[in-house]
């Protein structure tokens, strides 16, 4: 009896679903998801859908600067920060801007520049031919600056600020581009030669990545098939996967979470 017994509950964990991520990284993402939908609404932000195509970035640029500004400057447009002074300076040129100070905490459809001065975002030439990372590259720089909200940033924290960041990005709109370039730096030297065969350097992984697509498409009310054909074969069954987990962590008994108030 008790090995007809193991057996039965080994057949029972075949058959059952499998999670794609831990419960443990479930829950921070889940718990961090709700932060920044709470960001959003009070905000009166409502995300679209960004895809790396010419639908959602018709430039019809004539240089390789024009085309990384012109795809810098919709996507501050989709992410509610048109009114800040971003800009791109050709990566030969680029130095951090560190005496860049903010007037107020930035914010999502803001009125005004906060920036005491222009803000230039790096990217490398290679970029230009890998739309996925261009994007992601861009969207994680843009959401680096809005952590500075004491929302976002109590949120995340200092241990997962960079993480988070990464997540602000994904429920802002751009998760196919950030799931589509997510993997973690395997190059030589340091993450500033910026390999452009990898791309980007990830924080998160792929599997927390698409968990994270999924569940910004269900609090969106998009359906799957709407992001599918935007994502490399292999992410395909991982966002199906994801989206499984999240409406079973649903049909659990809601968690208490506590919710931070904006300073």
């Amino acid at each position: 009896m008790a090995v007809f017994s193991a057996l039965q509950d080994r057949i029972k964990s075949w058959l059952s679903p499998q999670d794609l991520i831990e419960p443990t990284q479930q829950a921070w993402i889940e718990q961090m998801m709700g932060v920044f939908s709470q960001y959003a609404q009070s905000h009166q932000f409502k995300a679209k859908l960004i895809t790396p195509t010419v639908t959602d970035f018709p430039s019809k640029a004539t240089s390789a600067n024009e085309l990384a500004q012109a795809t810098l400057s919709q996507l501050q447009l989709y992410f509610g920060l048109s009114q800040q002074g971003f800009a791109i300076r050709p990566p030969v040129n680029y130095q951090t801007p560190y005496s860049a100070q903010l007037t107020e905490p930035m914010v999502v459809n803001s009125s005004h520049n906060v920036l005491t001065q222009p803000v230039y975002i790096d990217y490398h030439p290679g970029h230009l031919n890998n739309p996925n990372a261009l994007v992601s590259v861009f969207a994680i720089q843009l959401c680096q600056w809005l952590m500075s909200s004491p929302l976002l940033a109590q949120g995340a924290g200092d241990a997962m600020r960079e993480q988070a960041t990464e997540l602000l990005a994904i429920s802002l709109g751009a998760g196919v581009m950030v799931v589509n370039s997510a993997f973690t730096f395997r190059g030589g030297g340091c993450g500033s030669c910026h390999n452009t065969k990898l791309g980007r350097q990830a924080m998160l992984s792929e599997a927390e990545a698409c968990y994270a697509l999924a569940l910004f498409c269900y609090q969106n009310n998009i359906a799957l098939a709407q992001v599918r054909p935007h994502l490399k074969p292999h992410l395909r069954g991982m966002l199906k996967q994801g989206h499984q987990q999240v409406l079973r962590f649903r049909a659990k008994p809601t968690p208490t979470v506590n919710r931070l108030s904006e300073n």
